[in-house]
């Protein structure tokens, strides 16, 4: 993950971030000629800043943090006695500690960030220890669609590329008569003028902003990596956005590659490790 959402409650940083996106966003605005093209772009730049970012702001602090040491060791030096000196290297000493407690909360941050990152691994470490010897790879083998037991993981993997695009796509019918049979069967409930021309209408950041709000914590909503905290935090700035590409989304096209993916991760159960099975897995 890119971004940590334990690293978006460092000010310092949250703030430096929210500097980055708006100068972005208004450097680049109408430059691709394509709202989801900008979106994209967004995205990758914003992983790339992040991962540098946490760094660069250390560097900085601890700069400005040598820098003050210096100016009040000069005054100090000087030794003047005078009110406006006495105040100057009052207000030095102040921005001091200003600094020094910065440096100090970025790396309490940072230091929370590694802890959530590594979540979970002396867990798996104590798990390790403690299972059957002989015990492999959870995954051993496993059976792909045709039903030919895989035992190399290169064929395991490409069995799990294979079934789960199947597993999440619609059925095809070239039985169309059947199908509309079917549907005038269905009961189903009759939309309201009203809630078609809600539906048909255009995307709202009120929309878009509620359904920001609704997203569970400690999540990615993608690929991306960007968990739903990045969302929550730069509201203001990423929902119009997000309604300008679903606005031109509606009016000319599909959804972004990106804004269709998923993160499937299996979850083998020991009884049918072997079998590929809709319900052992999590997005």
């Amino acid at each position: 993950m890119p971004l940590s959402p334990a690293a978006l409650e460092d000010p310092v940083y949250r703030e430096e971030l929210r500097t980055y996106l708006v100068d972005h966003i208004n450097i680049n605005k109408g430059s691709a000629g394509s709202r989801h093209v900008e979106w994209e772009t967004l995205k990758v730049a914003t992983r790339g800043h992040c991962m540098g970012q946490s760094v660069g702001i250390k560097r900085t602090l601890e700069r400005e943090l040598i820098h003050l040491e210096k100016i009040i060791h000069d005054e100090e030096r000087e030794g003047g006695i005078d009110l406006i000196a006495r105040r100057k290297l009052a207000e030095m000493k102040k921005s001091h500690s200003q600094v020094e407690e910065q440096l100090r909360c970025h790396s309490l941050q940072r230091y929370l960030a590694s802890i959530q990152a590594e979540e979970g691994r002396s867990g798996k470490m104590l798990a390790w220890l403690v299972k059957p010897k002989g015990e492999g790879t959870p995954i051993m083998s496993v059976h792909d669609m045709m039903g030919e037991r895989m035992f190399r993981p290169v064929n395991i993997n490409n069995a799990f590329r294979n079934y789960y695009p199947c597993l999440f796509r619609s059925p095809e019918t070239s039985m169309p008569e059947s199908l509309g049979s079917y549907l005038r069967g269905l009961l189903l409930r009759t939309l309201t003028t009203e809630d078609r021309d809600l539906l048909g209408g255009p995307v709202t950041l009120e929309e878009v902003t509620d359904a920001i709000l609704q997203l569970s914590a400690g999540k990615t909503p993608g690929t991306d990596g960007l968990p739903m905290e990045f969302y929550k935090k730069y509201m203001n700035i990423l929902a119009p956005q997000l309604v300008e590409l679903h606005s031109e989304v509606l009016q000319q096209g599909p959804l972004p590659e990106s804004l269709k993916e998923a993160l499937v991760i299996p979850l083998p159960k020991l009884a049918e490790v072997s079998w590929l099975i809709s319900g052992h897995s999590r997005c």
